[in-house]
């Protein structure tokens, strides 16, 4: 009952939960919260409006509360990724156009970084994303693939900036899923230990992580599509070594998420033992019911997508552009090639 119960105040609950559960979630929206609206470049004054956070807020209740945080944090990232250096002058400031050539760089959360001190990545020349539409096989044609690479929309940072718009999505992504990771104290301890809470968490998790696997594929096939057809423009990003270290980092932290949720299914199984739950899953859908109940909550878990990515990824070219991002910093190991697409 108390679940159901409507939020009174839902700005407040979303960011004292973020502040307590996900504290580096809370750290972005606050982070992006600051910046000013209005700033100099060169001899003008540039209005770059905010977006409120509580836009992306859903339902009235803790429950339907807690599942939109994730999204808040993720949408809040895209906006300190090209605000924070906006902000701190790394722009271009005779670009003429304030929504394209003033967004030249990008800042990223991750591994010893702090929204005070970002991982900065400097653009270097791309094309769009929508040109490798037709090297994706059919079996990776998942919703993101067709949000984000087979798309038209002529302003999606995912389109017009090439990989490093993957990147930004790959980057939101994680921290989101991190977020709904990091929120399960909330729903072991101040939530009923029903089918309608942990049905939720997993949905939540489980319609998310698979992102790792997507964008790291995206990322990947837009290299060997840039070795095959413009070398200069792979060159480029294989020389940035701030995107280099952003991916390398994004790789290990996001799979190390996953392998710890994975985990946690002992202790949430255990959970829903104690109140007569039983939790099975078939080839696309996890299960949720109690003994002798007829009725049954399913939600998807999309492990069968994910396995799709897992094998795409076991491409020959894709593992050796893969090794070579990866590589030391130093390393010079991403020669281009003049393979037919």
């Amino acid at each position: 009952f108390l679940m159901a119960q409507p939020v009174s105040d839902r700005r407040n609950f979303a960011l004292e939960t973020l502040k307590q559960y996900a504290p580096e979630g809370y750290a972005i929206v606050q982070a992006y919260s600051s910046f000013p609206e209005e700033i100099t470049v060169g001899n003008r004054r540039v209005r770059l409006p905010r977006t409120d956070f509580a836009i992306y807020l859903r339902g009235s209740n803790r429950l339907q509360l807690l599942g939109s945080l994730s999204t808040v944090v993720h949408e809040i990232t895209h906006g300190y990724t090209h605000r924070f250096p906006q902000q701190h002058g790394t722009i271009d400031v005779n670009a003429e156009d304030p929504g394209a050539g003033w967004n030249n760089a990008q800042a990223y959360l991750i591994g010893d970084a702090t929204v005070e001190d970002p991982i900065v990545v400097t653009k270097t020349e791309v094309f769009r994303t929508n040109a490798i539409a037709d090297q994706i096989p059919v079996e990776c044609h998942s919703l993101r693939y067709r949000t984000y690479v087979a798309s038209t929309e002529p302003h999606l940072g995912a389109q017009v900036d090439g990989v490093y718009g993957l990147l930004d999505e790959w980057h939101a992504y994680y921290q989101g899923v991190r977020t709904t990771f990091e929120l399960y104290p909330y729903y072991q301890n101040e939530l009923p230990g029903d089918i309608a809470t942990w049905s939720a968490y997993y949905q939540d998790f489980y319609g998310s992580d698979y992102a790792y696997l997507e964008f790291k594929y995206f990322i990947l096939k837009y290299l060997q599509f840039a070795r095959r057809k413009y070398p200069d423009i792979y060159t480029g990003i294989m020389q940035n070594q701030a995107f280099r270290k952003v991916y390398r980092q994004l790789d290990i932290q996001f799979v190390n998420l996953i392998t710890a949720f994975e985990e946690r299914n002992v202790e949430i199984e255990t959970s829903l033992a104690k109140a007569d739950i039983t939790m099975t899953r078939d080839a696309t859908v996890l299960w949720f019911y109690k003994a002798g109940d007829r009725n049954r909550v399913g939600i998807g878990h999309f492990r069968d997508v994910y396995a799709s990515f897992e094998k795409a990824l076991q491409e020959a070219e894709l593992q050796e552009i893969h090794a070579a991002l990866v590589n030391d910093a130093n390393s010079t190991i991403y020669e281009t090639t003049d393979k037919d697409s």
